[in-house]
């Protein structure tokens, strides 16, 4: 069964009107908008539609987070935090098998608060930063988590071959 898209085409949401269709992909379609502080951003469909967004991140960075909102202007961070809820606890996602599957869960502080989240997480360094786990089969929790480049996960996966330190002998 297919569904129609919706035409959004000059369509307020907060501050944001959506100008163009961009395209649609497994994960929903894809607005242009333009801010009415003047900065275009490119927004999913659904979340425009159900008020996750509303700006284009310009409202926090004035003001800061505002109760009961659930996108902060951190759009990859609130991204990062929702996939990694999903891995844990969406059995349908190919990914459940090696989070929720194992085992994996999400802390209670952050599995429905956000704000928690970005408050023990902080803003993410840059674009090349990821969410990682310290310990490889522990929860997400604050205290086994993050941000860290590719990189530096490479080392921390369950395929990764740990190789013993030398013992020297005097």
């Amino acid at each position: 069964m297919s569904r129609k898209r919706v035409d959004l085409t000059g369509r307020r949401f907060g501050k944001l009107t959506a100008i163009e269709y961009v395209g649609s992909s497994e994960i929903g379609s894809l607005w242009s908008c333009r801010c009415d502080c003047g900065e275009a951003a490119n927004k999913r469909a659904h979340h425009l539609l159900n008020g996750t967004s509303t700006s284009c991140g310009c409202d926090f960075k004035k003001t800061g987070p505002k109760p009961g909102l659930r996108s902060y202007g951190f759009e990859s961070e609130y991204n990062i935090w929702a996939l990694m809820k999903q891995r844990c606890y969406n059995q349908k996602r190919k990914e459940y098998k090696d989070y929720g599957g194992r085992g994996i869960v999400v802390c209670d502080r952050w599995r429905s608060n956000f704000e928690a989240f970005l408050g023990d997480m902080g803003a993410r360094p840059s674009s090349r930063h990821t969410l990682e786990r310290l310990e490889n089969d522990g929860n997400y929790e604050p205290a086994n988590c993050k941000w860290a480049t590719w990189k530096e996960q490479a080392s921390n996966r369950r395929n990764s071959k740990r190789i013993p330190e030398p013992e020297y002998y005097i």
